[in-house]
């Protein structure tokens, strides 16, 4: 059963007196409402980790705060999230993890989301 979370970010250079200031488009507020569980997680892969996180909040970030085209990084890989949707929003991606059954995982969804997402499929 998927359930509603809310996660509350405080964007920092947004103070008063700061010469950072996010544009509208990029700060969409400081609450990301998405659903977690069910099914919710954008591939069965997520749950082979045990802090498993839907797409929607990789993608949120992702398009907040990454160009178009740019790198992604993810010092935590595990089953691979941040870079699906790297893959499925165009821009490059970096992942790392201490653990090798982690980075097999992940490459294991990088490899079936690349798959996907292939405009011109490899021919048998």
């Amino acid at each position: 059963m998927a359930k509603d979370v809310n996660i509350h970010i405080k964007a920092q250079g947004t103070e008063k007196g700061s010469s950072k200031v996010l544009p509208v488009k990029a700060n969409p507020g400081n609450v990301i409402k998405l659903h977690v569980g069910g099914g919710a997680m954008g591939s069965p892969l997520a749950h082979e980790n045990e802090a498993p996180f839907p797409e929607s909040l990789a993608e949120f970030f992702i398009r907040s705060f990454c160009p178009p085209g740019g790198i992604v990084a993810d010092p935590f890989i595990g089953s691979g999230t941040v870079a699906a949707v790297a893959i499925k929003t165009g821009s490059k991606f970096l992942g790392v993890d201490i653990r090798e059954s982690q980075v097999e995982l992940a490459l294991q969804r990088v490899n079936q989301t690349k798959e996907q997402f292939a405009l011109f499929p490899e021919a048998s």
